[in-house]
């Protein structure tokens, strides 16, 4: 009898180790699958067989045992999860009332009374006993009355029976004593057959395996769970959803997966992403990236990620249905600190067949790379080895009419060993006493390690007395950095004392009293303020007589 319905070979297959890691505890050992290495779809069905016929026949009774731990609530162990509904119910023994064990594929149309198939807890659930009794032996189906829905009442059943169907049709061959061989056809099924094959097909690529259906499954298979109650063998189509379409598909599979908006090369896309750049603490970058499908026929793929890299798909989400389609994802990179962050997220078409290049098993790897940078504050400082926000520069003593005296100071974005934000210098606001001035570069950025300077330069010719240049700077990181903050303002205070010419008369600093200095005194006669700065000998704020008989009490006098 034919094992394959639809399909008779299936050409172009690709490894089926392909893609396959460890994601969470109810995944097959690595060594469980090791052995397929089919190239059609009739081998593939025939490796599965033998690879899950062999295990430990429990009787009908111990059923009842190990659905209380293959079906627990996860929200109450007390309580046990029925199948066809969203109930949950208590889980003591009573089949008139609470539960009672569902043969998802009925004996009716092909399970015996004595068999391995008859006991297999991969096609026994806990039901309540009105719906499975409602239920009887109709196949699954959508169509009407001649169908049962697992879904009708609530559920979402449908993806988790398909999958037991594919297994019961994989599993019994009617080599077992006491068996049949069991089969899967379209339409209303005959004999020892089961469907509508056309359903359960579609139902497998809309609802993907849950956490609960592969936990159920590794808890069949694992001793250490279940030490008296195990069966030691796997459903396939839970852990490799891939395999259903290479035997029961129908065809070489056309699915191309690409990401929306880019141009495929052999079925393969890419796209880079880099996100600005932040400072730490904030939340990570994210980006919304849309996955299509070209093809009338459905797919399964797997989401892999390396570096730092992230991705948010829904576990129920790994299948494209059938015809055109699209899902939305999240990716992102994960980082607590300063540094650079970088990663890859890729998809791969996992169905085992194509149709041609760049379809099915050959559609190439969509790649998505991505990149960014997280920094640390911007460290202002007045000081280059440690943090300083205000200083003060005190000269003491200079002498009136000393000439010009200048200074350079420097503001700092201290480095820190990891990559930093580069500091921000707002406009300055200047407090500056008579002579004083000041300048500082007009919103700058200033580089990690780096720094910008700060000049203050005094008029010597002023009065005499204390005289202060006070520099306000606002600083704050980058503000092209996301969570830009202010970092406080730098304040740099620089102060002289003027005090008397040690040389009375020199007004041009020649060290000479001359015939220069009598005619600046000339030149400024009358002036007052700060244009007499520079020939008022006496301080007085004016040129005047005082000070053209000083020049002349001093007239030839030679300074020190």
């Amino acid at each position: 009898m034919q094992k394959h319905p639809g399909r008779a070979a299936v050409p172009m297959f690709l490894c089926l180790l392909a893609g396959a890691a460890s994601a969470d505890p109810w995944d097959a050992p690595a060594f469980y699958y090791a052995g397929i290495n089919a190239t059609n779809g009739l081998q593939l069905k025939q490796q599965l067989h033998d690879l899950i016929d062999n295990h430990v026949v429990r009787s009908y009774g111990t059923a009842v045992p190990a659905l209380r731990l293959t079906e627990q609530d996860p929200d109450d162990a007390s309580k046990i999860r029925l199948i066809y509904t969203p109930w949950s119910v208590t889980n003591v023994w009573d089949p008139n009332f609470w539960w009672n064990r569902e043969h998802t594929w009925p004996k009716s149309r092909g399970v015996g009374e004595s068999g391995a198939d008859t006991s297999d807890l991969h096609q026994l659930r806990p039901c309540d006993p009105s719906i499975n009794s409602v239920r009887g032996n109709d196949p699954f189906g959508e169509f009407g009355g001649s169908y049962w829905d697992p879904n009708f009442y609530g559920a979402t059943d449908r993806g988790e029976i398909a999958r037991t169907m594919f297994y019961m049709a994989v599993r019994y061959d009617g080599s077992d004593a006491g068996t049949t061989d069991l089969e899967l056809v379209n339409g209303i099924p005959f004999g020892n057959t089961m469907g509508d094959l056309a359903s359960l097909l579609r139902w497998h690529y809309r609802e993907m395996p849950d956490e609960l259906e592969r936990r159920r499954n590794h808890y069949i298979y694992d001793s250490s769970l279940m030490p008296f109650y195990y069966q030691g063998n796997r459903n396939p189509f839970v852990d490799r959803p891939e395999y259903v379409w290479a035997i029961w598909g129908g065809g070489a599979n056309d699915s191309r997966i690409t990401i929306a908006g880019e141009q495929p090369v052999g079925g393969a896309t890419s796209r880079t992403l880099t996100a600005p750049p932040r400072l730490v603490g904030q939340p990570a970058p994210e980006w919304n990236v849309t996955l299509s499908k070209i093809g009338a026929d459905p797919t399964t793929y797997t989401v892999t990620t390396t570096g730092d890299a992230s991705a948010s798909v829904p576990e129920t989400a790994r299948a494209f249905d059938y015809n055109n389609g699209a899902f939305a994802m999240t990716v992102g990179l994960s980082g607590s600190g300063a540094g650079s962050y970088s990663g890859a997220v890729t998809i791969d078409n996992t169905d085992l067949t194509s149709s041609g290049g760049g379809r099915g098993s050959q559609d190439g790897d969509d790649v998505i790379t991505m990149a960014a940078e997280v920094l640390s504050p911007a460290q202002p400082s007045l000081d280059p080895s440690s943090p300083t926000l205000e200083r003060i520069v005190d000269f003491g003593p200079v002498e009136r009419l000393s000439g010009d005296l200048s200074v350079i100071e420097s503001i700092w974005n201290l480095a820190s060993v990891d990559p930093q934000a580069a500091l921000q210098l707002a406009p300055a606001s200047f407090d500056l006493g008579p002579g004083a001035s000041a300048s500082v570069p007009t919103n700058d950025r200033v580089a990690a390690g780096a720094s910008a300077p700060v000049s203050v330069t005094f008029d010597t010719a002023a009065p005499e007395g204390v005289v202060e240049a006070v520099v306000t700077v606002p600083t704050a990181d980058d503000p092209g950095v996301l969570g830009w903050q202010l970092r406080g303002d730098v304040v740099l205070t620089v102060r002289i004392e003027l005090v008397a010419n040690a040389c009375p008369g020199d007004l041009t600093n020649d060290a000479t009293v001359n015939a220069d200095d009598l005619l600046a005194v000339l030149a400024a006669f009358g002036e007052v303020g700060e244009s007499a700065w520079t020939s008022d000998l006496t301080g007085d704020g004016a040129v005047n007589a005082d000070d053209l008989l000083g020049v002349l009490a001093a007239f030839g006098t030679t300074c020190p």
